[in-house]
């Protein structure tokens, strides 16, 4: 790709996207753990393309327990920005 790193972080904070990027073979560029990082995804690498079956299925276990919560501030002059919520 042509993008450059910073660029594609910048992009990909705009999405409502999980990220799973998955590396193959010895190394693993950087941007990659970031990337899943600011998505909420993670970030797998697999040495073999045998290995790629096992991080796919743990991609899938993982999602596969995931929920999506949405919070909307009462009131009609609520400030926008950042909230903290907590689950319990």
């Amino acid at each position: 790709s042509q993008t450059r790193p910073g660029d594609l972080l910048d992009r990909v904070r705009r999405k409502d996207v999980l990220i799973y990027p998955i590396a193959l073979g010895p190394g693993r560029d950087a941007v990659f753990p970031e990337m899943a990082t600011v998505t909420g995804g993670r970030s797998l690498q697999a040495a073999t393309v045998s290995a790629l079956p096992g991080a796919l299925s743990a991609i899938a276990n993982e999602l596969r327990f995931q929920y999506l919560l949405g919070y909307v501030p009462t009131g009609q002059g609520a400030r926008p920005g950042w909230r903290s919520i907590q689950v319990s």
